[in-house]
């Protein structure tokens, strides 16, 4: 059983200019304090099969592979320890006069269920975070 949070914001800037923000994965600490570092392993550009080491406030560093990207649009990735998958999305949908970002959080396998519910709402505050930061940095530049 997976356990999934999710958080939709409309940031008021162009899609391209949100895509160009959230694909910079390695400047994510300078806009949102859930990321203190992210460091590329296989390069700094977001691309299928590209793997990030990811140090988060309260948790051990973690790697990342980039499992699904549409240029311009969304990523995918994936992190896997025994027992537990955790799986972040991040899209961009354009609209009229703003850019929708949807933001998911998935926890599966064997103890990612019961990982998923322990860290409830420290996932939730941090999908927040993300959100309002992405928004904000956007917004001023």
């Amino acid at each position: 059983m997976a356990i999934i949070y999710s958080i939709s914001t409309e940031i008021e800037c162009e899609l391209e200019h949100v895509w160009s923000v959230m694909a910079d994965v390695e400047q994510w600490h300078t806009w949102t304090s859930t990321m203190e570092w992210i460091k590329g392993l296989d390069g700094s550009e977001l691309g299928v099969g590209r793997r990030f080491q990811i140090k988060q406030p309260r948790f051990a560093p973690a790697i990342y592979k980039v499992t699904q990207l549409v240029e311009g649009r969304s990523f995918c990735w994936e992190s896997r320890l025994p027992g537990i998958r955790t799986r972040a999305d991040h899209q961009l949908l354009s609209t009229d006069a703003a850019t929708q970002v949807v933001l998911t959080f998935e926890y599966s396998g064997f103890l990612g269920s019961l990982f998923g519910l322990l860290f409830a709402r420290m996932t939730k505050r941090y999908l927040q975070t993300e959100a309002v930061g992405l928004a904000q940095i956007c917004e001023q530049s």
